[in-house]
């Protein structure tokens, strides 16, 4: 027998919960919020901030001529780039966050399947 669905909260429940609510209203509230959102920024931003420097060296990658690119890898790159530039997504980039994230999966998947040329890229480009 399948265990019960756990059931998900809607986003809208959040900021109906008392005690979220509380915890809003104090009156210490941003002085003590604002360091963790500070380390929260320092360690997803320098995530992010990789993440797109991986997607710009994957681009570079790409148009350098002097650098043999296998064809599979080439391709996986190529299509995340079409995929991601379309306005034709699984989720419409008209909604606000939500839509990034489809193309933040597939350029992900397109970066971990280019990883190894990449690396090799990267050290190829530091190296003259």
């Amino acid at each position: 027998m399948a265990a019960p669905p756990v059931p998900t909260p809607q986003v809208e429940e959040v900021f109906k919960d008392r005690t979220w609510q509380a915890q809003a209203e104090r009156p210490d509230m941003l002085d003590r919020l604002a360091p963790k959102w500070r380390e929260f920024l320092a360690g997803k931003g320098q995530g992010l901030k990789a993440y797109i420097d991986d997607l710009q060296l994957a681009s570079r990658m790409l148009r350098d001529p002097h650098f043999q690119l296998t064809k599979e890898t080439k391709t996986v790159l190529i299509i995340a780039l079409l995929y991601v530039i379309s306005p034709i997504d699984v989720i419409p980039d008209a909604l606000p966050l939500l839509g990034l994230v489809d193309d933040a999966l597939v350029a992900g998947y397109a970066l971990r399947q280019a990883s190894a040329e990449l690396e090799r890229y990267r050290h190829t480009v530091r190296t003259p």
